[in-house]
């Protein structure tokens, strides 16, 4: 025979516990373009780890002794200079 009435309830009371959670805080709307990926990286080791990679590349390519100042800032100001 079929599941009884209790089981069926649990069922249904844990299925829509399940869905409720999916759309909290959202309206029932996804965020859209950039929205949807903000804060992905938070905490995250490997994300921190790729930054401190691009900036140690970045110098390589640009150091800070060649425009006499440091960051982009000097860069950019040379160039207007130039």
């Amino acid at each position: 025979m079929g599941a009884t009435l209790a089981e069926r309830m649990a069922t249904l009371e844990t299925e829509v516990a399940r869905l409720q959670r999916r759309i909290e805080g959202s309206n029932g709307e996804k965020p859209r373009g950039w929205k949807s990926i903000v804060g992905i990286f938070t905490d995250d080791p490997d994300f921190e780890e790729a930054v401190r990679f691009g900036s140690e590349y970045r110098e390589f390519l640009w150091p800070e002794s060649v425009f006499g100042g440091s960051g982009a800032d000097a860069r950019s100001t040379d160039r207007q200079a130039s």
